[in-house]
């Protein structure tokens, strides 16, 4: 060693902690002293890695002085090695451009050096990261380019690790088939490698994969799978992750106390072993957790804390989070100054990393906020923003629906080119190991066979469930459709009857009255009210308004009817609607309207609601505000009433989304409808 490398490194050293290197650092200067030029490098790499998820900044220090190593000492090979870990440390910090400088200088060194293993090693670095930055077709083809290389030179543990990474590729994409076919993959070859633990992160990635479609129950049981393993083998960096993810399943389930203490158990862990990035994200949970229970002085706490720690490993991912939840806090006890300044914060962050779901939020967040110190311009604004972005995410995910075909073709072109390159292999493989033992080349085949059965079971098997699922969705929609339609061509029969043959004997027998020569004035005025009655019940059975001139008249003549009782002020505002469009659907619209109105006259005594009607290119916005008792909106999944289910049914015959914003004891509660347009052709047929 140096003197001048001697003294590099004891610079850093002091430089990190003067009391921490006359401890902690004293035996790895030791060990640094007497070793080669490679061995130096690793055990300062390795201190980096060590501090990965502790401390960016001390892993950033040791990665660099490991490269300056390297670099110092003219070793290629351990250059190679220090940029690929300086590039997960930027990846790990969102610093996207940085970490893919670094990968693809550590690539470029490794395709001089013709080491193929590394080679393969940075196509899944690359992979991981535009997966990260949402480039996917990038992501797909940097993995898929890594599998052939692997597959060419029959590495199956490299093999695994790729096919981890498209598994989550494939999710990212929506593609829920092809992730569980890679993942299923994974765990065969890592059941014949017998690595436990990457059998636990792949039981972790399946339970993520479920969980992202819903499916709860399954995805926990893949999470307590995953549990099991990392506790066998003590693996407490998997058991922390895992207990976490088990503990947004069950919060997705409404075990709030379970997935509480699940939180709490993962928190610990993360504490114990160091780990500074799970402390933040348990934190934020735990926040967030207590924020839908309305317990504001607990959620405060823990959203504190999670920022504190954010703060110092300057990740801007975890403070647009943090931020966001103690804004939506202030929000809740009406600190709307304080609460814009937080979101405000969530936004800019979120804003640079191009975090969607923290951006919607925070806009809708701010919109209240500015109401809520009366500045509505502002709130408009952001109100729009929030729209806007929830509109381009529809969007996105529709281009992508389209894309799925083609990518599917993809894929299959390229399993079989693995399918010819498998070919090819065996090939090589029986060349070369033809006087292998009889009994080895048996139990090899039997081994794969019971691996080919097992997974071609547990596919026809999941499929099987999504055509069922399909299937039975299907058949529950056409038949509520076919009742709700029953119930409105019955309900317009009944009204026509009413108004025709009724009305026409009370106006004769109005005119016999009157006829009279003593003419009867307390008759007369039983009759008007006869035939009022009788104009109430045809209007709610079956608006003439809403047949003869459609959507926005007739919700107009309803308020009209609501403010004539005197109870509560209704205003309507409609802006181009598009009424052709939504013909086919006006009476479910009419009649979801009607009902949230009712709910609001029966239950929240408001004294003042604002319903406007917002028409888009391809969809209609309503949004109903009322200022009077807001509710646990949690209530209404387990209401017993026909209410809510009716206005849940017809909402999924018009594939439209309902969102309820009311809180338990507080003034004021927005109802927001989005109903898409039907097509052209839709409305011809």
């Amino acid at each position: 060693m140096t003197t001048k490398q001697l003294h590099l490194i004891i610079g850093l050293l002091f430089s990190l902690n003067c009391s921490a290197f006359c401890q902690e650092f004293k035996p790895l200067l030791a060990q640094i002293k007497d070793s080669s030029i490679s061995k130096q490098i690793k055990i300062v790499e390795d201190s980096a890695w060590a501090y990965m998820y502790r401390d960016y900044a001390m892993a950033m220090k040791f990665a660099r002085l490991a490269s300056q190593l390297a670099l110092d000492s003219k070793y290629v090979k351990g250059q190679g090695f220090t940029y690929n870990t300086i590039g997960v440390i930027y990846r790990k910090q969102g610093k996207y451009d940085s970490s893919k400088w670094y990968y693809s200088r550590a690539l470029n060194i490794w395709r001089k050096l013709s080491d193929t293993s590394q080679i393969s090693t940075a196509y899944l670095n690359l992979a991981n990261l535009e997966k990260a930055r949402g480039n996917n077709d990038s992501a797909l083809y940097f993995a898929q380019t890594g599998l052939l290389m692997d597959i060419q030179r029959k590495d199956s543990l490299r093999m695994s690790g790729k096919y981890t990474s498209l598994g989550n590729i494939y999710i990212a994409m929506g593609q829920y088939e092809l992730a569980m076919e890679n993942f299923m993959t994974v765990v065969g070859i890592d059941e014949v490698l017998g690595d436990s633990m990457n059998l636990g992160i792949d039981y972790a990635n399946i339970g993520d994969m479920l969980f992202s479609i819903d499916e709860f129950e399954e995805a926990k049981k893949y999470y307590q799978a995953s549990i099991t393993i990392d506790s066998l083998i003590d693996n407490k960096q998997g058991l922390a992750i895992s207990m976490g993810n088990l503990a947004g399943t069950l919060k997705e389930l409404g075990q709030f106390e379970e997935s509480k203490t699940k939180y709490l158990a993962s928190l610990q862990i993360a504490q114990e072993i160091g780990d500074e990035i799970g402390i933040a994200e348990c934190s934020i949970n735990i926040g967030a957790l207590y924020l839908n229970k309305n317990q504001t002085d607990s959620s405060r706490q823990y959203y504190n804390l999670g920022l504190l720690i954010a703060h110092k490993l300057d990740d801007d991912w975890y403070k647009s989070l943090a931020f966001n939840g103690l804004g939506k806090l202030d929000l809740i006890q009406e600190k709307y100054k304080s609460a814009i300044e937080n979101l405000q914060q969530a936004n800019r962050r979120a804003n640079k990393l191009s975090y969607a779901i923290v951006l919607i939020d925070s806009y809708k967040s701010l919109a209240k906020a500015y109401r809520g110190i009366g500045d509505n311009n502002r709130a408009y604004n952001y109100l729009d923003k929030h729209l806007t972005l929830s509109d381009s995410i529809n969007d996105v995910k529709t281009k992508e629906k389209v894309a799925e075909l083609e990518a599917k073709y993809q894929n299959e072109k390229y399993l079989r080119q693995i399918d010819v390159l498998n070919h090819e292999t065996q090939l090589q493989a029986a060349m070369i190991e033809r006087n292998e033992f009889l009994f080895l080349a048996i139990g090899t085949c039997s081994v794969l066979l019971i691996s080919w059965i097992f997974m071609t079971y547990k596919r026809k098997v999941y499929h099987q469930r999504i055509a069922m699922k399909t299937q039975q969705n299907q058949a529950k929609s056409d038949q509520i459709k076919a009742v709700i339609q029953s119930q409105e061509a019955e309900r317009t029969r009944f009204a026509m009857d009413l108004h025709d043959d009724f009305g026409q004997l009370i106006s004769a027998l109005r005119l016999k009255v009157n006829q009279n020569s003593d003419k009867d004035m307390e008759t007369n005025q039983m009759l008007d009210k006869m035939y009022l009655s009788l104009k109430n019940i045809a209007f709610n059975l079956m608006p003439q308004t809403l047949v003869e001139r459609g959507l926005v008249d007739a919700v107009d003549e309803l308020c009209d009817q609501l403010n004539q009782l005197g109870s509560m002020d209704v205003q309507v505002r409609a802006f181009e609607v598009d009424e052709l469009a939504i013909a086919p659907n006006k009476v479910e619209l009419y009649r979801i309207l009607q009902e949230v109105l009712n709910n609001i006259m029966k239950y929240a005594s408001a004294s003042k609601v604002g319903i406007s009607l917002t028409g888009l290119d391809n969809e209609l916005n309503i949004m109903i505000e009322d200022n009077g008792r807001g509710f646990d909106t949690k209530a209404l999944t387990l209401s017993k009433g026909n209410g809510w289910r009716n206005i849940a049914s017809r909402l999924d015959l018009m594939n439209g989304t309902f969102e309820v914003d009311s809180v338990e004891g507080q003034p004021n509660s927005t109802v927001s409808i989005v109903i898409p347009y039907l097509s052209e052709a839709k409305r011809v047929a």
